[in-house]
C-alpha cells in the first residue's frame, strides 16, 4: 500500500515517466486500494480462463443490448397490425446505426483504459475514462438530436410510406432521446470489464432486457400504447442499465469528475482505437442503408401513381427489418 501511495503521489515517478497533467494536482487524486479495484487482474492467472470468461460474458451482454429491440419487435408483432410491425422494422434500421457507433466508441474506451490499468497508471486511467465518457455523451446527444429532426426524411428514404412512416417516425423520435443512455450504459459496462468484473458487466446488460420485457407487457398490452409504449419501455430499460452500471462502478472508483486539460489527451489516445472500431461497426448497417435507399428511389420514381407502402399491401424489405 505504501508503494502504491508513493507511486500515485510522487511528482516525478508516478507512472515511471515524467509527470503528466494529473501529477500537477495530485492532491485531488484519491488513494486507490488494489484489493478494491483489481486494476491489473489480467496480468496474472490462466490466459485461457481470462479469454473464456470475458468472451462469454461479453457475448451475453452484447446480445442483451439487442434483445431490447428484439423484445419490442416480438411484442408488437402480437398486436397483428402490419403497419406497426413494419414501422418498428424501419426504425430498427436507423437504430442499429446509432448502436453501432456506440459499440465502436466503447471498444476504444475499454481497450485504452484496460491497457492503462494493466500498466499501473490508475490516476491517468480514471481521468481518461471520465473525459472520454463525457465526449461520448455529447456525441450521442448530438446524434440523437439529428435523428429526431431528420427521422421522417431518413425513414422515407428507406421506403416507409403512409401509416408505416408516421408510426416509425414517432417511435424513432422517442427512442432518440435515449441514445445518450445507450452510450453511457455501454461505456460503464466496458469499464467494469477492464477492471475484471465480468460478472457485473454482464448483469447490468441483462437488467435492461429484463426491464424491457416486463414493461413491454404492461405498456403495450396493459395500457394499449402500442409503439409509444415500446419506445417508453426502451428508454426506461436503458436508464436502468446506466443506473445499475454506475452503482457497480462505485466500488471500483474508476470514474471521477472530468477535467478540461485531459480532454485532448484522452481523445487522442482513446480515439486512435475508437475511430477504426467505429468505422468497422458502422460499415454494415450504414452500407445497408445506402444500398437500400437508391433502390427505393429508382423503383418508385418511374411510378408516381403507385399506392404508398402501408404495410398491409406489401411486406417491408428484409433490409428494413432489425
Amino acid at each position: 500500500m505504501a508503494v502504491l501511495t508513493s507511486m500515485i503521489f510522487s511528482p516525478k515517478k508516478r507512472f515511471g515517466r515524467q509527470a503528466d497533467a494529473a501529477d500537477v494536482s495530485s492532491e485531488q487524486a484519491p488513494v486507490i486500494d488494489p484489493q478494491e479495484t483489481n486494476p491489473a487482474r489480467f496480468t496474472h492467472g490462466d490466459i485461457r480462463r481470462h479469454v473464456f470468461v470475458m468472451a462469454s460474458t461479453g457475448a451475453i451482454g452484447l446480445m442483451a443490448v439487442f434483445a431490447v429491440d428484439l423484445l419490442n419487435f416480438y411484442y408488437i408483432s402480437h398486436l397483428h397490425d402490419p403497419n406497426l410491425t413494419a414501422a418498428i422494422g424501419f426504425a430498427g434500421s436507423i437504430s442499429y446505426i446509432q448502436i453501432a457507433l456506440s459499440i465502436g466508441m466503447t471498444i476504444g474506451l475499454g481497450a485504452t483504459i484496460g491497457r492503462l490499468l494493466g500498466a499501473g497508471r490508475l490516476v491517468r486511467a480514471r481521468y481518461y475514462a471520465s473525459c472520454f465518457i463525457a465526449f461520448m455523451f455529447c456525441i450521442s446527444a448530438a446524434l440523437g438530436v439529428v435523428t429526431l429532426i431528420f427521422a421522417y426524411d431518413l425513414l422515407a428514404a428507406l421506403g416507409a410510406r403512409g401509416e408505416v412512416l408516421r408510426q416509425a417516425t414517432t417511435y424513432l423520435r422517442i427512442t432518440s432521446f435515449g441514445l445518450p443512455l445507450v452510450c453511457l450504459g455501454m461505456a460503464q459496462s466496458a469499464l467494469l470489464r477492464t477492471t475484471g468484473d465480468a460478472r457485473r458487466s454482464m448483469q447490468v446488460s441483462l437488467i435492461g432486457a429484463v426491464v424491457s420485457a416486463l414493461l413491454d407487457l404492461i405498456l403495450i398490452f396493459g395500457f394499449n400504447l402500442a409503439l409509444v409504449g415500446a419506445a417508453i419501455s426502451t428508454i426506461i430499460s436503458r436508464f436502468a442499465v446506466v443506473t445499475a452500471a454506475y452503482l457497480s462502478l462505485r466500488r471500483h472508483r474508476i470514474l471521477t469528475w472530468p477535467r478540461m486539460e485531459f480532454f485532448s489527451a484522452s481523445l487522442k489516445e482513446v480515439g486512435a482505437v475508437a475511430l477504426p472500431a467505429v468505422a468497422t461497426n458502422i460499415a454494415t448497417p450504414f452500407g445497408g442503408f445506402l444500398l437500400h435507399m437508391p433502390w427505393r428511389v429508382l423503383v418508385r420514381k418511374p411510378y408516381p401513381a403507385k399506392p404508398p407502402l402501408t404495410g398491409s399491401s406489401r411486406s417491408p424489405s428484409p433490409l428494413s427489418l432489425p
